[in-house]
């Protein structure tokens, strides 16, 4: 994906805990002369083409990479994907892991199944470190903070009206993942089958 605008920095923080969680999201595009508001309304109004949806069962083995903080949800999830049809699924309790596990990967994963909010190192700062990996891999997004930015000066992106899984994924693709859906929390059985789906994986039932 080729972008008129230079994704430089990776700071942009909506400066609200979550419990013990932190929302941390990339990032400003470089905009020589113009002030903060300026570069977020021009930002915002960028527009992502949205990705193709998959018009046939893919034929290939899915290998999953699934991050998220809730180590009760990870092996819930871990054992409906793998019962699902899934070749394998590999945890991983944080961005930190997350990278860790994908850096260190002989075979990479195929999809990243991956949490917006995590302690140490969330979802959108584990994506901006994995598009500068060449992260190749479809990602889903999920979270259970799916907020609509309140309008005051605690949010950097206080213009910005849509919900945050939103703005996550256009964030991600706009750096060049392979974003292919978001999903709220909490997850169930049917929206993982929905998951699966939705990258053309022929669920066996």
């Amino acid at each position: 994906m080729t972008l008129i605008y230079s994704i430089s920095e990776l700071f942009v923080s909506f400066g609200s805990s979550l419990g013990s969680e932190k929302c941390e999201l990339l990032s400003w595009p470089t905009l020589p002369h113009t002030n903060h508001s300026e570069k977020t309304r021009r930002f915002l109004d960028v527009t992502i083409m949205p990705h193709s949806q998959p018009t046939s069962p893919r034929t290939d083995a899915l290998h999953i990479l699934l991050v998220d903080d809730d180590e009760f949800l990870l092996d819930l999830m871990k054992e409906t994907l793998l019962d699902l049809g899934a070749a394998s699924v590999v945890l991983a309790k944080n961005g930190i892991e997350g990278l860790k596990v994908f850096k260190q990967s002989n075979a990479k994963p195929n999809l990243i199944i991956c949490d917006l909010c995590m302690p140490q190192l969330g979802g959108m700062e584990l994506l901006g470190h994995l598009a500068r990996e060449g992260c190749q891999a479809e990602v889903l997004i999920m979270s259970g903070h799916n907020l609509t930015p309140p309008k005051d000066q605690h949010w950097n992106l206080s213009n910005y009206d849509g919900p945050v899984l939103n703005l996550a994924e256009k964030l991600a693709r706009i750096q060049g993942i392979k974003v292919r859906a978001t999903f709220e929390k909490p997850i169930t059985r049917v929206k993982v089958v929905e998951m699966l789906k939705t990258v053309g994986f022929q669920v066996t039932e």
